[in-house]
């Protein structure tokens, strides 16, 4: 009898075999990953992503200096703070650079001028304004100093950031160290009372003494007493503003006729007076 094995007496079934193993081998599960959490700062747990971009904004850490001190690819640090920007990142956004320079008026306002639709438009702390300002009227300032007196005279950090067109972080890492180092300033009368240094300057300015003068007499920035005296805009007044922007444009379109009339629907409108919230008086009077 002629030796024979497997294959030859059921040729065509390796094939089959084959596919039958496979078929019955159980299938191999990978083993899902833990997602890693984080401690944040204010003692939560947090993901990865939060805890970094924790790290980027509220500590101003280079994205390099995080994944290198806490172990993590470049590349993730990347993909959780893209589109953010922190004074160690810098970037193109705003005036990133440590030793930017802005031009503020007497009134240490931040003063720009910006092309908006062809037009040279005037921006005053961040709003329209027809103001015109001569060269000798502004002054150079740095913007790193800028940020800190006016977030110390108690302007929101968030305004400072709009304002100079900069992240939050940006702001946040040039003041953060003055946290909790605020006092109230006192001024001591002829008479031997003190009073708040804010009430001092509004009375003096009531009085008619100029903001120069009462800067002066007490020996601080002219900064000081102006946030101590600013009146904040009514509805109305930005309102009113935003026309006057509209207004440069007039020769500018090919429908003067259509602005004219629109200019003037604009001016008849009114905007209800709300009863004003003296909130920037009492954050100076916390300085």
């Amino acid at each position: 009898m002629e030796n024979t094995n497997f294959a030859v007496e059921f040729e065509g079934t390796e094939a089959l075999a084959a596919e039958q193993v496979a078929t019955d081998a159980p299938e191999t599960v990978k083993a899902t990953k833990e997602r890693e959490t984080y401690k944040l700062a204010d003692g939560s747990i947090g993901s990865r992503a939060a805890f970094i971009r924790e790290k980027f904004v509220n500590e101003n850490m280079s994205r390099k200096q995080i994944a290198e001190e806490f172990g993590f690819d470049y590349r993730v640090v990347y993909s959780a703070t893209v589109n953010m920007q922190n004074e160690a990142e810098g970037g193109s956004r705003g005036r990133s650079a440590v030793n930017a320079v802005i031009k503020v008026n007497a009134e240490n306002q931040v003063v720009e001028v910006k092309e908006v639709d062809g037009a040279q438009v005037t921006f005053v702390n961040g709003e329209a304004s027809d103001v015109t300002y001569a060269e000798d009227d502004l002054m150079d300032k740095s913007r790193n100093e800028w940020i800190q007196e006016v977030v110390a005279a108690g302007m929101s950090r968030g305004n400072v950031a709009k304002i100079l067109d900069v992240s939050y972080g940006v702001v946040y890492g040039l003041t953060k160290d003055a946290e909790g180092t605020r006092q109230t300033y006192t001024v001591t009368l002829e008479d031997g009372t003190e009073m708040p240094r804010a009430e001092y300057i509004r009375r003096q300015a009531a009085a008619g003494v100029s903001r120069g003068d009462i800067a002066r007499e007490l020996g601080v920035p002219y900064s000081v007493v102006w946030q101590a005296t600013k009146t904040e805009k009514t509805e109305q007044e930005k309102f009113e503003e935003a026309i006057k922007a509209v207004e440069n444009f007039i020769g500018k379109t090919n429908n003067e006729e259509a602005l004219a009339d629109a200019i003037a629907t604009l001016k008849a409108i009114q905007i209800p007076v709300e009863e004003a919230v003296e909130e920037a008086a009492e954050a100076t009077d916390a300085e």
